[in-house]
């Protein structure tokens, strides 16, 4: 128990020293949103790109780098918008450390995770169906908090 405990704090330490990291390297995220895209292939990528451009609207912020493992989104994020500055290639292994430190406290109000459960707690897919919420809605409400 101890051994799982003291893991996952030093993993969470990987993820600030990733976080500080993509801010030293990318001086476009200065003034800008960072996507996470924690999954592959999913619903919750497409909704992420989808409503991009009304959540920098409601966020007061010019632009978004994307963070992916996704060689669709690598490859096609563009397409979707004008206003994704850049998407980075970020593996799965850093994408789940940078989580478990943004599961330790909320470090930065420019990361959104985009997926209704990751990181580990989060269970908004459990949601789906209740009072006829949709997978759509409960993206939109629950991570991009649009409609408040």
């Amino acid at each position: 128990m101890k051994y799982k405990y003291i893991k996952c704090q030093l993993e969470a330490l990987e993820g600030k020293f990733l976080w500080h990291w993509l801010i030293k390297k990318n001086h476009e995220i200065q003034d800008t949103l960072v996507i996470l895209f924690p999954s592959k292939g999913t619903k919750y990528n497409q909704y992420a790109l989808q409503y991009l451009e009304e959540l920098l609207k409601k966020r007061q912020r010019k632009n978004a780098v994307l963070l992916t493992f996704d060689q669709d989104i690598v490859s096609e994020a563009k397409l979707y918008s004008h206003v994704i500055a850049k998407v980075i290639y970020f593996s799965r292994r850093k994408a789940l450390k940078l989580m478990k430190y943004a599961t330790l406290y909320e470090f930065d109000d420019r990361l959104i995770i985009a997926s209704l459960d990751e990181p580990y707690g989060r269970f908004g897919s459990r949601l789906l169906g209740l009072n006829g919420l949709t997978e759509e809605e409960l993206f939109v409400i629950g991570v991009y908090s649009l409609f408040n």
